[in-house]
């Protein structure tokens, strides 16, 4: 997941005027209010004055007007609130967040929009990019390319861009890149050959339901998303029975420890386990590992053993769970090893695999799982990996029951690393997965499917780029993504060609 987690509230500045000064919008200096006093009312009838200020934010000037009625006697009111207007626009989290929208609406013209498409069949070349053309800063790249640019993930609060460079997660809009020592290779062209799907072939095996309905209720001309089904009807891939199902984590202990007794669960899990073909995780993510007071860690271990009144759906997994070290997440770093532990405890209680967030905390992660006695045999989901293949094959020689999820950020071509670990890892320790509503995969089709918001389906876009990048055909990818699946949640059909659906496997753990 994702962004997540900035506050929507914006302090203001601290270099604030002092009473009985006004922001002079021509020069941008300071000018004293001289106060007169009389016992007179102006004598003019509805005179209205105007006060206007300015903020430059990007590339674009603003400027906001506030109409004071002399008659109301609030002259000096007016001079107050837009100072204060001045002071609210001028802070950095505000003009940030302006120009990142300025960014992305110049992004969107057709002269940028010509030269992005050329990307997809020609190697991006950091010196001479065709993006230098309409981007003015590395970081407004990392937006395109990433897709994030207004992104309202995980509480659904607007993502403000760092200004440094850091390793990528299904939390950070930023693209991972190799050192410039690095040749880049070009990115293969993928197409999706229909006659290579079959029946229940595709699956998702990460996303966040709750996340998708939340984020599309705000998305302009998008019909209301509250199911599976609603997804696949909007997504434009017309997948039909192809799509086999998917795999909704609820990471956030608001979602399953509701009410008074903290014992419920939300309206999104109880409307995602009404299909079929949704099989259902549930945990704490690092972001929210201070909201694991009160009773709520013996609520998991309730929902998460099959004993819940209120849980119909059994839960294949425990996550998604873990550490987040990036300067995103204020939680103290004590707080996310004692949740991730103790989540670790319940899940060999119950025999249950894990979905795992590491993020810049790969020795802690390792500490972590050994002192919670996890054998390295266990299976693991390392979900949103993307770090290099050094760090990956680090991991799967550590944990050789796991397997590592690559999103839809391995359709981009600057993801250089993804595509590093795609081309160098085994097919039979790779899991495709959406991330939903992160990543939406570079090549869907815009005119089809405007909304900037990842959906299940769209994990055929992942299938396609690992193929393209491995060489070998969609079907065999897809068949392997069934048995990986399989082997680390107990779902699925193992890979069958020509199954007629989905089966469900609750086999016991070695």
């Amino acid at each position: 997941m994702e962004n997540v987690y900035e506050s929507s509230e914006f302090s203001e500045s601290s270099d604030e005027r002092a009473d009985g000064e006004v922001f002079d919008d021509v020069n941008g200096t300071s000018s004293p209010v001289i106060p007169v006093s009389s016992s007179r009312r102006p004598i003019s009838r509805g005179r209205v004055h105007n006060y206007s200020t300015q903020a430059l934010v990007g590339e674009k000037e603003f400027t906001w007007k506030v109409e004071v009625d002399e008659n109301s006697n609030s002259v000096e009111q007016g001079q107050v609130r837009i100072d204060k207007a001045h002071r609210l626009v001028s802070a950095k989290p505000v003009q940030r967040t302006l120009s990142d929208h300025v960014s992305k609406i110049r992004l969107e013209s057709p002269s940028c929009v010509s030269e992005k498409a050329k990307l997809s069949s020609s190697p991006l070349s950091r010196e001479s990019s065709p993006l230098k053309t309409c981007l003015n800063s590395p970081e407004e790249v990392k937006i395109q390319k990433a897709q994030l640019a207004s992104d309202n993930n995980c509480p659904n609060k607007l993502f403000i861009l760092p200004i440094e460079e850091e390793p990528l997660d299904c939390c950070s809009p930023a693209v991972p890149t190799l050192p410039r020592t690095v040749p880049l290779l070009p990115l293969p062209v993928y197409t999706i050959e229909r006659e290579q799907l079959f029946p229940g072939s595709v699956f998702d095996s990460h996303c966040h339901l709750d996340f998708v309905y939340r984020r599309l209720r705000g998305m302009a001309d998008c019909s209301p998303v509250q199911s599976l089904q609603d997804c696949l009807d909007l997504d434009r891939e017309e997948l039909g029975d192809s799509f086999g199902g998917c795999v909704a984590n609820f990471c956030n202990p608001t979602d399953w420890g509701q009410g008074r007794s903290g014992r419920l669960v939300s309206k999104e899990i109880k409307d995602s386990v009404k299909d079929s073909r949704v099989f259902i995780t549930i945990g704490c993510h690092p972001h929210y590992a201070d909201r694991m007071n009160g009773n709520r860690m013996d609520q998991l271990s309730m929902l998460v053993s099959g004993l819940s009144r209120n849980m119909v759906a059994k839960v294949v997994a425990l996550g998604e769970c873990g550490l987040d070290y990036s300067k995103k997440n204020m939680v103290d770093k004590e707080v996310q090893k004692q949740v991730f532990a103790d989540q670790l405890k319940i899940a060999l209680k119950f025999r249950l695999p894990l979905v795992l967030h590491i993020r810049n905390a790969e020795a802690d992660g390792y500490t972590v799982l050994q002192s919670a006695g996890v054998p390295p045999s266990w299976p693991i989901h390392r979900h949103c990996f993307a770090g290099d293949w050094d760090t990956a094959a680090t991991w799967l020689d550590k944990y050789p029951g796991s397997k590592i999820g690559v999103t839809g950020l391995v359709t981009y071509q600057e993801a250089v690393r993804v595509h590093q670990v795609v081309r160098n890892i085994p097919l039979n320790r790779l899991l495709l997965e959406t991330d939903a509503p992160y990543f939406l995969p570079a090549r869907t089709d815009k005119g089809r499917y405007p909304w900037n918001c990842a959906l299940p389906g769209h994990v055929l876009h992942v299938a396609a780029q690992v193929a393209a990048i491995k060489g070998v055909e969609l079907r065999d990818v897809l068949e392997q993504n069934l048995n990986n699946v399989k082997e680390i949640y107990r779902v699925g059909g193992g890979g069958k060609v020509g199954m007629k659906k989905v089966e469900i496997v609750r086999a016991k753990l070695d």
